[in-house]
């Protein structure tokens, strides 16, 4: 079982804007774009065989855009579905429903039976209580337990020489503050993910690599 590429890191890590700073971070790397007066904008091209999500972003830059105004394009929101998809069927990521209405039926279920079982049962109903709750935890989070496998050994391997994209994935505004200072700050990718252009606070160490987008 291979790595993860930086894109699924980032999204199972800290969801859109990190996927955002990731794809934006190595695109700006790779020299494909680079910092402008209003934001980013387009200065070369990106491999035909680059992630979605990242050619996308690119794809955004019909003008000289912040990252957040670039991100609102329909196509990006598109490829960012296609990325949950990807993930969804890698078995890494819960889809939504299954996330509210397997822990509600894991809460439900139990309660009701407690209600008819009556004082007899009451040991044996509550037990079922309890289980249901531990369950209804397990199925809440968004990743699943093969993503935390996968992520906790790629957080163990983690190296010095670690490439850019990999490293604002994992830790997105820190690496950009420590490795790509100027850039970060002119190009708006340290904006807070709720909006605006506050500083991210995330953390990371970020170094220049090869993009594996």
């Amino acid at each position: 079982m291979g790595d993860l590429h930086a894109i699924a890191v980032a999204w199972l890590t800290a969801g859109r804007w990190r996927t955002i700073q990731t794809a934006y971070a190595d695109l700006v790397v790779a020299g494909a774009v680079e910092p402008s007066r209003g934001g980013l904008r387009r200065t070369g091209v990106v491999p035909r065989d680059c992630h979605p999500v990242r050619r996308s972003l690119y794809g955004a830059l019909s003008a000289t855009r912040f990252p957040k105004e670039a991100a609102a394009q329909w196509a990006v929101d598109r490829a960012l579905g296609g990325l949950r998809v990807e993930l969804r069927g890698a078995g890494l990521l819960r889809p939504g429903w299954r996330r509210v209405l397997l822990p509600a039926l894991f809460l439900l279920v139990p309660s009701w039976l407690l209600v008819r079982m009556g004082a007899g049962h009451v040991r044996l109903a509550l037990g079922l209580v309890v289980l249901g709750a531990v369950l209804a935890l397990v199925f809440l989070p968004r990743r699943t337990m093969r993503a935390e496998v996968r992520l906790a050994r790629m957080r163990r391997a983690r190296s010095g020489d670690e490439h850019v994209a990999m490293a604002v994935a994992w830790d997105g505004g820190r690496a950009l503050r420590e490795r790509l200072p100027e850039i970060a700050l002119s190009s708006g990718l340290l904006a807070s993910s709720k909006g605006g252009r506050h500083h991210d606070s995330a953390s990371l160490s970020f170094t220049h690599g090869s993009s594996d987008l």
